[in-house]
């Protein structure tokens, strides 16, 4: 597991990217801050801009409910990342619907663009969801127990790869990773008092069983939150 990005030096590193045109943050950790220059989206593969806003997401997600008090604010900073990556992606799919010899690069059918899509905005969803609980625990001062909360991310952190990588590669089956959700789900839900925070995390897990859903249909996924899947709702 790669360490936290929360450093001071790598936030201000990217921020500097930002203002340069062309340039996006391609991987970082404490140590590096990689970059990569573009100068058009088709130069990024959709695997590789799935791995960033994926281990964006995720870090979203372990620092929203995890971080100390402290390490929230690094959230916002990050959903920023998440929406400019997002943006990237939808405009490396609509010009791949445009362009017939961009369509062949990229190896995709058509078809599979519409899937490509509504995963980008799924993930985009579940770090607004990220940034929104850690919000309210910067103003509320809740801190969640650890044991709930680090299963919880674990489990959604397996789903989300396991999902990407199906809808990526092909050919996995999912439901053996998509087990053991209800017990510390309903543990971490009830170590917070407000509502607020309750159903936001209920609708991010809805959004990680509709990212399954995406990708094995056919499949019932009992271990899922239980409300509904399927259907994007916010």
């Amino acid at each position: 597991r790669r360490p936290p990005r929360s450093t001071p030096s790598n936030s201000s590193a990217a921020s500097d990217v930002y203002k340069r045109q062309g340039m996006e943050v391609e991987s970082e950790t404490e140590e590096y801050v990689q970059l990569i220059c573009l100068p058009s989206e088709e130069y990024l593969g959709l695997p590789s801009l799935y791995d960033r806003m994926l281990s964006l997401t995720i870090e979203m997600l372990n620092l929203s409910l995890k971080g100390k008090m402290e390490e929230l604010g690094e959230v916002s900073r990050m959903d920023d990342e998440v929406d400019r990556v997002y943006f990237l992606l939808v405009r490396l799919i609509r010009s791949a619907l445009m362009d017939r010899g961009l369509l062949n690069k990229l190896g995709v059918p058509p078809v599979k663009l519409l899937d490509f899509r509504l995963a980008a905005e799924i993930l985009e969803k579940i770090a607004d969801i990220s940034s929104e609980i850690a919000a309210i625990r910067q103003t509320t001062g809740i801190h969640p127990p650890s044991d709930p909360s680090s299963r919880v991310v674990r489990w959604v952190e397996g789903a989300l790869k396991t999902s990407l990588k199906a809808l990526l590669e092909g050919g996995l089956t999912l439901s053996s990773r998509l087990r053991g959700l209800e017990r510390p789900k309903d543990a971490l839900l009830r170590s917070f008092p407000s509502k607020e925070v309750r159903d936001k995390i209920e609708d991010l897990l809805d959004l990680v069983v509709d990212l399954t859903d995406l990708v094995t249909p056919e499949q019932v996924l009992g271990s899922g939150s239980g409300k509904r899947g399927g259907v994007i709702r916010r």
